[in-house]
């Protein structure tokens, strides 16, 4: 959930959410140098980085430990030609 959130005295824009505070307890473990993901956003994404499987880690307000990936690298981007209508690759 994102938007303008307080009183009319203190209002500040932010998000909020279990998206957010998983993001959050990642950040506060990567080295400096280093971006560590979740696995949804690894899902999304994995295409595109080269990445190193880690121990699954235990996180405030998870039940069970979150499988974490190390983001190392991109990856070429997928080069793909289209000839009379066929996709080629």
């Amino acid at each position: 959930v994102c938007g303008a959130l307080g009183s009319s005295k203190t209002l500040q824009y932010t998000v909020v959410g279990d998206a957010v505070n998983l993001a959050s307890r990642l950040c506060s473990l990567a080295k400096p140098g280093e971006v560590i993901i979740g696995e949804n956003t690894w899902g999304a994404c994995a295409r595109y980085f080269h990445t190193e499987t880690m121990d699954p880690v235990a996180v405030k307000g998870k039940a069970k430990p979150v499988q974490v990936y190390k983001a190392l690298s991109t990856r070429a981007p997928e080069r793909t030609v289209t000839i009379a209508g066929k996709l080629l690759e």
